[in-house]
């Protein structure tokens, strides 16, 4: 059997939506939803890394700059005004206090293991691996640039993180041990309306960078193993969904369900929601257009 590749992203979108995963993973369609967050984040993560490899905010302004035009996000002008601050005060404000506890090991550093080689291949990349300066042990950090609402969203669940257990079962596999740590990494979007002001936050407020960590003892572990497992189950179904599109083609998807309770989430619809709700819905429209 040949497994299926998937990312912690697709885990998540598969439990918000088995279809909208399909449509995208199986079908390959966009889902023509706003992407300005998903492009800042992108940017932010390339004026990140390009500033701890080095050690010049000049290039990881550059690097965060050309991200956003590449990319041509709706409000790009504000990106070109608030990643760079953001940088500037993640710089000041985090980067000192990280470094003097973790030693930098590695950036966007890929993974892929096989919980089960026949299913399921499970792959991305780990933002941050770092070493604990006090014991010598592996930690991996993942980033996120986040509004305060969803940090504390994140922080209330940190000990049942899906996101964190990959990755320490991604350690475990690759390297033969746990990580002493795992954590999230927030530098918050500043919250005022004024753009200027919004910069003025974001490269002077310390409160904007935090570090949130989860020790990986025995219960997270066994959190982190329960989470693979499941993973395995879920990636079966992914599968049965995989054959079932390749040998009927998109209409399949009419067997695939909608979850209609996750159709508007953090104050946004999902692109495919009005054609679901409606009489014709994205795969039907490939149907008929065949």
């Amino acid at each position: 059997m040949n497994p299926i590749e998937v990312s912690d992203s697709q885990f998540k979108s598969f439990t918000d939506c088995e279809r909208k995963w399909a449509y995208t993973k199986l079908l390959g369609l966009d889902a023509e939803e706003d992407k300005d967050n998903m492009i800042f984040g992108n940017a932010w993560h390339d004026g990140a890394e390009e500033f701890v490899k080095t050690g010049s905010m000049e290039k990881a302004h550059a690097a965060a700059i050309a991200s956003i035009i590449k990319d041509k996000p709706g409000n790009i002008e504000y990106q070109k005004l608030i990643v760079p601050a953001m940088l500037i005060g993640w710089a000041t404000h985090w980067i000192p206090g990280f470094c003097r506890d973790y030693e930098f090991v590695a950036l966007e550093e890929w993974f892929s293991v096989e919980p089960n080689p026949e299913i399921v291949r499970v792959r991305g990349y780990k933002d941050v691996v770092a070493r604990k300066r006090n014991t010598g042990k592996r930690c991996v950090f993942d980033y996120k640039t986040s509004s305060d609402a969803y940090m504390r969203d994140l922080i209330a669940t940190l000990k049942s993180n899906n996101q964190l257990a990959r990755y320490a079962t991604a350690e475990r596999r690759v390297t033969g041990e746990w990580p002493e740590e795992v954590g999230l990494v927030f530098a918050c979007k500043p919250k005022a309306k004024d753009p200027m002001v919004a910069a003025e936050n974001a490269r002077c407020d310390p409160g904007m960078y935090r570090t949130i960590i989860q020790q990986v003892t025995p219960e997270f572990a066994s959190f982190a193993l329960a989470v693979e497992a499941n993973d395995v189950l879920v990636a079966q179904r992914m599968l049965a969904y995989r054959d079932m599109v390749r040998q009927h083609g998109p209409i399949a998807l009419d067997y695939i369900p909608a979850n209609f309770n996750n159709c508007f989430q953090y104050g946004k619809f999902c692109g495919f929601s009005q054609g679901c709700h409606s009489a014709c819905p994205a795969h039907k429209k490939l149907v008929r257009a065949s």
